[in-house]
């Protein structure tokens, strides 16, 4: 390991606390400024500040300064419209044609939506955009409107950054998996993990924010496992979630977005953005809806009956963590590290957006 900078609480005197609504025009202002329409801006700023809101802050905001570069290289057309390549009966190809991969992302999981009510079930996928962002946000789309929804998503970068089980130099990305599961009178079970034992922008926030990682998540540019975030980007690969079954989830991920959607594999050399999969079944054409829904709310139930063990308050279904973040972010506000808020900055002021701390209702010390 290498480095020195000491572990420290993700909310300590070097983050601030920034309320949503600030975080959400600031960052629809910016995306106008670098091209995006109206339309597109504030459906974008909507999906980035929900992730944060959840408490997935690497998949929020943070990401501005990501796709300026990937518009300033043209691997982003900010005023792009994702268009259908394929609609086959319950098979679905979305070309993002180089628009933000949010846009394209939730016009598939909706268009495939509107496609189950006739077919039961659709595939659905998603090429040709950089970063579709949390995927945990439409396999909830899916299961708000009475729908199971399985998603798979690869990536890059080229070579890739997340070490396959064994080896010592990553091989494919971080590869997510994410589903959905609609209830009865409960919220639906929502499922988003990367394949990897962390996500590359959570370490990216970590490496800002000068903290050391809780346990080594990466290995170093020699294969040694590291707590220190910086390792990653000096020659080193992230390790996969659970050994050898997260690396064998990761490689599927990479089949189904690299070579069914047609993005490309970072493990063969290519430079992918994210290739989306999202598979949605209507439960209610195997048995009636209303039953489904009744007997998964017993399900959570009778988990969430479970005495909880020691260090822990109670046990939590998927989803109901995020959802407790959500709450508490709407009223205290979103912390981000001093790092994080410059970077921001530094990239809206280079489109014309100049953010400056006024005020304690938009920037608050914590």
């Amino acid at each position: 390991m290498s480095g020195s900078f000491p572990a420290v609480p993700a909310e300590s005197t070097e983050s601030l606390r920034i309320p949503a609504n600030r975080l959400r025009e600031l960052t629809a202002r910016a995306l106008e400024a670098a091209g995006a329409d109206a339309e597109a801006a504030t459906s974008l700023a909507g999906s980035l500040i929900r992730s944060n809101l959840r408490g997935v802050d690497s998949h929020g905001f943070m990401r501005f300064g990501e796709y300026l570069k990937a518009i300033r290289q043209g691997r982003i057309v900010p005023a792009a419209r994702p268009t259908v390549s394929i609609d086959d009966g319950p098979f679905v190809l979305v070309n993002g044609n180089r628009c933000f991969g949010q846009i394209a992302a939730r016009f598939a999981t909706l268009y495939a939506i509107e496609k189950v009510r006739q077919n039961g079930l659709t595939l659905a996928m998603v090429n040709n955009v950089v970063h579709v962002g949390r995927l945990g946000e439409y396999v909830e789309l899916a299961a708000e409107r009475g729908h199971i929804a399985l998603a798979w998503c690869n990536g890059g970068p080229r070579g890739g950054n997340v070490a396959p089980f064994g080896g010592r130099a990553g091989a494919l990305g971080t590869n997510p998996v994410a589903f959905g599961i609609p209830a009865g009178d409960r919220p639906p079970i929502i499922a988003d993990f990367s394949t990897s034992i962390a996500a590359e922008g959570k370490i990216r926030l970590m490496a800002q924010a000068e903290r050391l990682m809780p346990e080594p998540w990466v290995i170093d540019a020699d294969g040694n496992p590291s707590v220190n975030p910086h390792d990653l980007y000096s020659g080193g690969a992230i390790l996969p979630m659970a050994g050898h079954k997260g690396f064998a989830l990761g490689l599927l991920v990479e089949i189904l977005g690299g070579i069914l959607a047609g993005e490309g594999c970072a493990s063969l050399g290519e430079n992918p953005g994210n290739g989306f999969v999202i598979l949605i079944l209507d439960s209610g054409r195997v048995r009636p809806r209303e039953e489904f829904g009744l007997r998964v709310d017993k399900v959570i139930e009778t988990v969430k009956a479970i005495p909880p063990a020691s260090g822990f308050p109670q046990v939590l279904v998927p989803g109901e963590p995020e959802l407790a973040t959500q709450a508490e972010r709407d009223i205290a506000g979103i912390p981000v590290s001093r790092e994080t808020w410059r970077q921001f900055k530094e990239a809206a002021s280079s489109v014309g957006v100049e953010v400056y701390d006024q005020t304690s209702e938009d920037v608050v010390d914590l």
